[in-house]
């Protein structure tokens, strides 16, 4: 499903709410009554399934998922994240970078750019965090 680019499909709008719904179950069940960290949120989905830049509902379910107290855009660049994963296909990885890019923008996330050391990637989050 994720390679068609019909404007409008019924089915990948009820499927993205079957995942909203799937996200939010896992939210409650394991999120909602702690602090944790985590590397995946359904906005993924944004950048991950083709069709949810083009939905009708889908900016829709992100305003009404939860929001976390901090949100980041860990961009590491399309070189650098083609070094960690060489079996990557790097086009996929330009358009995942794009959509993400376009995320930022809606979600005004605040990007770090994990080009750099991992402890230089962490001091500037726990900057932002405090």
């Amino acid at each position: 499903m994720n390679k068609q680019r019909k404007k409008f499909s019924l089915v990948q709008e009820v499927m993205l709410i079957y995942y909203y719904i799937e996200y939010l179950a896992r939210y409650v069940a394991k999120i909602a009554f702690g602090r944790v960290v985590i590397d995946r949120y359904f906005y993924d989905m944004y950048a991950h399934y083709d069709y949810a830049s083009r939905s009708k509902v889908f900016k829709l379910l992100m305003k009404l998922y939860p929001k976390p107290d901090h949100l980041f855009f860990l961009d590491a660049g399309v070189e650098e994240a083609r070094k960690r994963k060489p079996e990557m296909d790097i086009e996929l990885l330009k358009l995942h970078r794009q959509k993400y890019l376009e995320l930022s923008s809606l979600l005004k996330l605040k990007r770090i750019d994990t080009s750099k050391s991992v402890d230089e990637s962490i001091a500037e989050i726990m900057r932002e965090i405090k």
